[in-house]
């Protein structure tokens, strides 16, 4: 369904390519590299930047994932509620 190449920052959703920004495709390498697990949203954060950001407001990724759900279908990342989010394989 979707497809990602890191070395060349592209991505395939059905086939088709679809433009993301950085901060969506790492979102998405982190989701789709978790096993099927749910990952919160300080979770992706850690992962993407490496480390906890005092005073982030965690919430800029759910414009994120609302960003990446627009640009492919709704139902590729799933909401954990209470949890965090999770890549709809």
């Amino acid at each position: 369904m979707l497809t990602l190449d890191s070395e060349k920052y592209t991505a395939k959703y059905r086939g088709k390519s679809v433009l993301f920004s950085p901060m969506e495709f790492d979102i998405l390498k982190v989701l789709l590299n978790t096993d099927n697990d749910t990952v919160s949203r300080q979770k992706l954060v850690s992962k993407i930047w490496g480390k906890h950001i005092r005073g982030m407001d965690y919430r800029i990724i759910d414009k994120h994932i609302s960003r990446i759900r627009r640009k492919t279908c709704r139902d590729v990342i799933l909401t954990v509620p209470g949890s965090g989010y999770r890549y709809n394989r």
